[in-house]
């Protein structure tokens, strides 16, 4: 019961400890948290945060002192907690054993009755084996994957412990942790590296990543705005940010953020796929009047993104635009020469405009590409009707 209440009061003056931090403050923070240590000693987390107080207050001395200590406990715990996960592919093979040792048995048995029968089982104990060895076999490399995986975080830590300033290993421990989804855990240390160095872009982008798989993306994306502030020009950050708009179905700033990173990456393939994605969005619920806008972006910076061409000629069409739909189609159709879909809208919309010899030649293009399509061949015999009339 002792325990139960010294926890609950370490608890307490944590969170009070906290409150005093997020003033500024640290001097009231420091005291609170030296409170909190007493009923509760072991808690890393409270001598991670009495670090920062001491931090923000440039008292470094102390600060490495503490971050010391909290790493030290944690070292202490050992991280296999953490990455019990891990040993979840390695297969128990016990099983497998005993049905081997029956099948020994039974051959024994056997033999005493019919030697030949022994021998079928004797056989079939020998298939089994080979099956066990097998699957033994392949059971280690998960385990080597557990054992490097522990060793990696275990040297980080103990590198920290000795200089916790290095951030280039705050960085490498915050990884891991992400790779390994413990997300909240690399929320925390992100937090702390954030203590050492302030302004480190790589810290911020894995914290809003965290954040991100999370499902918090008012953080994730407040976290990402304070990277940008510092560099606005940040690819990594930008994508995340487009990312992170579209899962929360704010396409219009996620196109901007993916437009941003369309101008000034060489690696344009994923992005290219998001925009394509965003702009049927925009189709799909009728907002064609978006659609148009940021098709003519997008192409600004990306003038032979042909699927764009193809939506923004669909766009055209439901605005009404005849004229720029058969433009955006024609250099559609005149990157990709395939791009089927161009063929067939530009097919029925020069059939809808009495073009008919212009839809036929189109129509035929799209039939010696694919000449068992349905909707072509109906549109082809729809046009040669309309011509012998």
């Amino acid at each position: 019961m002792g325990k139960k209440k010294n926890f609950l009061k370490s608890v307490e003056w944590h969170r009070k400890g906290q409150e005093y931090f997020k003033k500024g403050d640290y001097s009231g923070s420091i005291e609170v948290y030296k409170r909190a240590l007493k009923y509760n000693s072991k808690q890393s987390e409270i001598w991670y945060d009495l670090g920062a107080a001491y931090k923000f207050k440039g008292e470094n001395n102390l600060f490495i002192d503490v971050y010391k200590q909290a790493l030290s406990i944690e070292l202490k715990r050992g991280s296999k907690k953490d990455l019990v996960f891990l040993d979840r592919n390695i297969v128990d093979m016990g099983d497998l054993k005993m049905l081997i040792i029956s099948l020994l048995i039974m051959s024994i048995v056997v033999f005493l009755l019919s030697p030949i029968g022994a021998l079928y089982l004797i056989i079939l104990c020998l298939c089994v084996t080979s099956v066990y060895a097998y699957g033994k076999k392949r059971n280690r490399e998960p385990k080597r994957h557990y054992d490097s995986t522990e060793t990696d975080i275990r040297e980080f830590r103990r590198i920290l412990e000795s200089d916790p300033t290095d951030i280039f290993y705050w960085i490498q421990l915050i990884s891991t942790y992400t790779d390994l989804e413990h997300y909240q855990k690399a929320v925390n240390l992100s937090k702390t590296a954030l203590v050492v160095e302030p302004n480190n872009i790589k810290v911020m982008r894995l914290l809003a990543q965290a954040y991100y798989e999370q499902g918090r993306f008012d953080q994730a994306l407040d976290a990402c705005t304070k990277a940008l502030e510092i560099d606005e020009e940040n690819l990594e950050i930008c994508q995340l940010m487009g990312k992170i708009y579209q899962t929360m179905k704010k396409y219009e700033k996620s196109t901007l953020a993916y437009i941003k990173v369309l101008e000034n990456s060489s690696e344009r393939a994923d992005i290219q796929k998001k925009l394509f994605g965003n702009m049927l969005h925009f189709l799909e619920n009728a907002e064609f009047e978006k659609q148009v806008l940021y098709c003519q972006q997008i192409l600004e910076v990306e003038p032979r993104f042909d699927k764009i061409w193809m939506v923004l000629g669909i766009g055209y069409i439901k605005l009404e635009d005849r004229k720029g739909a058969t433009a955006a189609y024609i250099q559609a159709i005149s990157i990709d020469p395939n791009n089927k879909t161009s063929m067939l809208n530009l097919c029925e919309h020069y059939f809808t405009k009495g073009r008919v010899k212009d839809a036929l030649e189109i129509c035929n293009q799209y039939l010696r590409i694919d000449p068992f399509n349905t909707r072509a061949k109906f549109l082809k015999d729809k046009i040669e009707n309309s011509m012998t009339q």
